[in-house]
């Protein structure tokens, strides 16, 4: 869920580790205060950015306070009961990126997997594509994803689950095209989608995913080239 889990020197030497419990403190003895490490690195849990002054990580919507398990405001779009609590309680299989709604942290594993898996099947003889840019494609695709289109690429065949990251990937470039700043999702979008986060790199990525695999993903689903 995209938490800072090692800090690397200029020779790529691991100079720090993390580890966190599943409400985000963080422990094994080389962190002030619990979360900042002493390479100097500001970013923790989910990737968000940690306070030590005050004790708290800030998302985009809203403080976190890891170490009593609750948002520090109500909750922006009011989702569920309690306003305050992080993932109602149950971030083994919740995450929420944002301070506005949770969503199945182990479905959304398992769907990026799958969507991995189906890349790599189909770059045996590719050169152009390479697995670190697969395998942040598929984070791309799965981040986009609706809970609904979650479930459906775990009902998918292979091809089936490509041709639609490749569908999404173009839905994802068309948000870019239009709005090549905005990196934080509207909060009335559908329940439990909080869609992608933009990156450096992400539209080269999604360009290189859909010249290499789109030709065989049309042959396969019957589709016409575009």
């Amino acid at each position: 869920m995209g938490s800072v889990v090692m800090l690397t020197g200029h020779n790529g030497q691991v100079v720090e580790r993390y580890e966190y419990d599943v409400y985000g403190v963080a422990y094994n003895g080389k962190f002030d205060h619990g979360l900042a490490g002493i390479g100097g690195n500001p970013y923790g849990f989910t990737g968000k950015r940690y306070e030590p002054e005050m004790g708290f990580y800030s998302f985009a919507f809203r403080d976190y306070n890891p170490r009593s398990m609750q948002w520090m405001t109500e909750d922006p779009v009011k989702d569920g009961l309690n306003w305050y609590q992080y993932c109602e309680s149950d971030p083994v299989n919740w995450v929420d990126l944002w301070g506005l709604l949770k969503r199945g942290n182990i479905k959304y594993r398992l769907v990026k997997s799958n969507i991995e898996k189906g890349l790599l099947d189909l770059t045996k003889d590719k050169e152009e594509i390479t697995k670190d840019d697969i395998k942040r494609a598929a984070e791309i695709v799965a981040e986009e994803m609706t809970d609904k289109e979650l479930d459906v690429i775990l009902k998918s065949k292979t091809e089936e689950k490509v041709a639609t990251s490749i569908k999404i990937a173009e839905r994802i470039e068309k948000k870019l095209d239009e709005d090549p700043e905005t990196d934080i999702p509207d909060p009335e979008r559908a329940k439990g989608d909080q869609g992608y986060t933009p990156q450096p790199g992400d539209k080269e990525i999604l360009d290189k995913m859909k010249s290499e695999f789109k030709s065989e993903i049309d042959k396969l689903t019957g589709e016409p080239k575009c």
